[in-house]
């Protein structure tokens, strides 16, 4: 439930004295500045009004429905909170009347009631049969109020009484003409809610909303009221037709709020305090008004049985308000008349509004003027039959002179839409010619791309702009084709597009011949640049192949003595055109590869001579390998732990030498860290480490020897001992 901004009261009807009678005046313009707010002109609308005797609380009731509507009271269980009940409708204690004629808040709260958003709107009135006001005038305001709410609660005190139902005689009349006339189908007012103050008679009916029949068989309060006859024949036809009349029929009994509230004035001051309104009287209104305001259970205003938006509702207001203001009650014929014209003006709207919509739809891109006549003459076919069928009220000549309205204002609408063909037919010319333009425009610039710092010979000049005047018309006339204007707009940009044409090959022929002297000086210079790059790279490859290097950092260093080449190049060749430059770039780099690819042979025999004399020098150091091992156990035996470090430290000291030749580091750039000297360095630990091999199966044959001999001399010199003993 949603709130629109503001809240105030607003008086839509007020009562008038003259010297010879009182009257009512509606105020047309308080009563459109409420109904034709634009948050709820278009929504339907839930109008409660509060009508019955003064100074009864018929204001102090509303604003316990208006604190409802405030705090959301259908999904909220504490709603009512602790703040006094005096915001919103004003009021006050004491006997004399306080309202006058008829008031309603101007804030609208917006439900959602079966999908569709609800303005629920709520509205006070004037007491009836005050000390001040006839009879004649309360039934008007009584009967105003009733015509234009869908719901209405008829405030009574204690019980429903006789002079209680002569309010309702009017429209029981009413109801059982528009029957008998077959105006509309079912009864032609909404709700009708008795709500009873004070009531005393608990142990006949209980508080709360009364009932149709009790569980003991015995009818509702409301029932026996209206099934007990009267001597009174009006008021009797009143009862019998009254649930006719009503879609629906109910009655609440209220408690009495208590002392504090009813001694109200000057002595005993009371400013609506909850805490001094008695306890079962709160909770009794509680559940009127949810009753009465749940959006479930919420009365959309309707006139024969359909329901009107707001914009309606203010003519069908102003039609019975203008009716009550000739000074008596009207007839009934006078409001079914008023009725059947606000019902046919609130569907020569919705045919309206179809019609607008199926324009909107149609015409919502531009519309040959023939076609937009088509559509408009369906449109307005479509909702004067829609009219026809359903404008069944009033007299015959009324709905006609509606129909005529209608009329006019499609044709009305009709220009509108033809102004607006016609704006947007002006656009689109002008989008048209802009597109035109715009191929134009990229035409050239493609032109311009392709032809600059080139020298483009006249043929080749004649198919860049054949390609690209193709692909450009092609464009304009596959967008712009069938639209208004293409025609005319297609005749100048071929104009244009030869205009462009001819002005670009002037321009390339006198850039041909500019180009032309300055390209055979720029060539002579770039050709030497590019042999002096030539020239470096040669240089640099020759010092790097003058000793072997790995394959993988040879090539490393011909990409970096390339770039550097390249980098030379641009440096020398700086301010000539990059074009040009790009040329004898790829002319440097082939012949850099060339000289790369001549220089492999020297590679891989530089590679050759490193492996030969790596195997002579490998075969060189076993040698001195096995003589110095030799040298140092010879035939005696050694301790295995002195012969494996001996070993260790001979091949430490030989692998060294081996990286460190003097020889190798001549044919080889970073001889220690050389992969191919590393492998072959590794290759001979592993043959050293065979002869060591070898070397140990000997030196263990050694041992068993010396162990022998060791044996035999220990074996004499004991002999020796035993013999001189």
């Amino acid at each position: 439930m949603d709130a629109v901004p503001g809240g105030s009261c607003v008086s839509i009807l007020r009562t008038v004295s003259d010297a010879d009678e009182c009257r009512i005046e509606l105020d047309e313009e308080a009563l459109k500045s409420v109904f034709e707010n634009n948050d709820i002109a278009d929504l339907p609308v839930m109008l409660l009004s509060v009508s019955g005797a003064f100074r009864k609380g018929k204001s102090f009731m509303l604003n316990f429905f208006l604190r409802y509507l405030r705090n959301k009271g259908h999904s909220a269980s504490n709603w009512l909170g602790e703040d006094n009940i005096s915001d919103g409708f004003p009021w006050k204690g004491g006997k004399l009347p306080h309202t006058q004629g008829i008031m309603i808040y101007d804030q609208p709260f917006i439900v959602d009631v079966d999908g569709r958003k609800t303005a629920i709107l709520l509205m006070d009135t004037q007491g009836l049969f005050d000390n001040n006001s006839d009879k004649k005038l309360c039934t008007q305001i009584f009967a105003f109020s009733t015509l234009i709410s869908s719901v209405q609660v008829f405030n009574l005190s204690q019980q429903i009484q006789e002079n209680d139902l002569e309010c309702l005689q009017c429209f029981t009349k009413y109801a059982l003409m528009a029957q008998a006339t077959n105006t509309c189908q079912g009864p032609p007012f909404q709700k009708l809610i008795f709500v009873v103050r004070d009531w005393q008679q608990v142990e006949d009916h209980d508080y709360g909303l009364d009932v149709t029949e009790k569980d003991d068989g015995e009818i509702g309060y409301l029932d026996s009221v209206l099934s007990c006859a009267s001597e009174n024949k009006e008021l009797n036809s009143v009862r019998k037709h009254l649930k006719e009349s009503f879609s629906e029929l109910k009655c609440f009994l209220l408690p009495h709020p208590g002392r504090k509230v009813a001694l109200a004035g000057k002595k005993f001051p009371f400013k609506g305090e909850l805490k001094a309104i008695d306890e079962e009287f709160l909770t009794e209104i509680q559940s009127l008004c949810d009753f009465l305001l749940n959006p479930r259970n919420c009365v959309q205003k309707k006139i024969y049985g359909n329901v009107i938006t707001a914009n309606s509702l203010v003519n069908y207001a102003i039609a019975c308000g203008r009716a009550f203001q000739a000074g008596e009650l009207p007839e009934p014929q006078t409001m079914l008349q008023a009725s059947a014209k606000v019902m046919n003006l609130h569907l020569m709207n919705a045919c309206f509004d179809e019609f607008n919509q199926i324009m909107n739809k149609e015409c919502e891109n531009f519309m040959r003027d023939q076609d937009l006549t088509t559509v408009f003459r369906k449109a307005q076919i479509a909702s004067l039959a829609f009219y026809d069928e359903n404008a069944r009220y009033g007299e015959k000549l009324d709905r006609d002179k509606i129909r005529a309205n209608l009329v006019v204002r499609m044709r009305m609408q009709f220009e509108i839409f033809e102004s607006r063909n016609q704006a947007r037919a002006a656009e689109i010319q002008s989008a048209v010619r802009e597109r035109g333009d715009h191929f134009v425009r990229s035409y050239a610039a493609q032109m311009n791309e392709d032809t600059k710092n080139r020298i483009l010979t006249q043929p080749k000049f004649m198919q860049v702009h054949q390609q690209h005047y193709e692909e450009n018309m092609h464009s304009f006339i596959a967008e712009s084709e069938g639209k208004v204007g293409f025609e005319k707009a297609l005749e100048i940009i071929k104009k244009d597009f030869e205009f462009a044409f001819q002005a670009l090959s002037r321009q390339n022929a006198e850039k041909q011949r500019f180009i032309a002297v300055k390209t055979e000086g720029e060539d002579r210079r770039l050709q030497e640049y590019t042999s002096q790059c030539i020239a470096y790279y040669r240089t640099e490859l020759s010092k790097l192949l003058s000793k072997y290097s790995e394959s993988a950092i040879v090539k490393r260093k011909h990409k970096d003595f390339t770039a550097s080449a390249i980098q030379r190049l641009q440096t020398l060749a700086k301010g000539a055109p990059q074009r040009r430059i790009e040329e004898f770039e790829h002319h440097l780099l082939v012949k850099i590869e060339k000289e790369f690819r001549d220089a492999q042979p020297r590679i891989d025999q530089m590679k050759k001579i490193l492996l030969m004399t790596l195997e002579g020098k490998k075969s060189d150091m076993v040698s001195v390998y096995l003589s110095m091992m030799s040298e140092n156990i010879g035939d005696s035996y050694v301790l295995p732990e002195i012969l494996e470090e001996q070993h260790q430290l001979t091949v430490a000291n030989l692998s060294a030498a081996m990286k460190s030749y003097d020889q190798i580091d001549e044919i080889c750039w970073d001889a220690e860290c050389n992969p191919t000297v590393l492998s072959c360095v590794d290759e001979l630990k592993m043959q050293l480490d065979e002869k060591y091999n070898n070397i140990r199966e000997s030196n263990e044959r050694n041992k068993k020897l010396y162990m022998k001999t060791k044996k035999s001399a220990f074996k004499k010199f004991v002999q020796k001992i035993f013999a001189k003993s």
